[in-house]
């Protein structure tokens, strides 16, 4: 794993999420930073309480950004993380950060970060939708590095 690669994991019931998937980035110290119910907000882990919070046989995928390293979004999740004080998946614009979820956050990083709508849906912070974690493994921007089983 390398700075700014984006970690997506699958539903898993019990798992780090209930809903449609997870993703975090590998922020320049190497934490992941994301934002999860399991932290009522956003938080950097270690790769170790990052597994921790996934279910046993969850697999984690790895995607690289295409267009840079993706250095630039893990240094702006690495300072914004803490304004996403509250976990809430809310239909509201993309600029608004609190509350925050994962893929939302991550949209905001490289958005901010890159200055890329990582959808490729010329998406702006004044739009209001839902990001989807998937949003990433579809997306023109990233490509598929490998995986690894927790």
């Amino acid at each position: 794993m390398h700075v700014g690669d984006v970690l997506y994991s699958s539903k898993t019931f019990g798992g780090s999420t209930q809903i449609v998937g997870h993703v975090g980035i590998v922020g320049p110290d190497y934490l992941i930073y994301h934002v999860t119910p399991g932290a009522n907000g956003g938080i950097g882990d270690t790769l170790e309480t990052y597994m921790n919070r996934h279910g046993a046989g969850e697999t984690i995928q790895v995607y690289k950004y295409k267009n840079a390293s993706g250095e630039n979004a893990a240094a702006w999740a690495k300072y914004n993380y803490s304004y996403a004080k509250s976990y809430g998946i809310e239909f509201a614009k993309l600029s608004v950060m609190d509350p925050n979820y994962c893929s939302k956050f991550l949209w905001q990083a490289f958005f901010y970060g890159e200055g890329y709508d990582m959808t490729g849906k010329s998406l702006n912070p004044s739009t209001t939708t839902i990001i989807y974690p998937s949003s990433f493994t579809g997306s023109v921007y990233f490509y598929y590095q490998g995986s690894f089983t927790v």
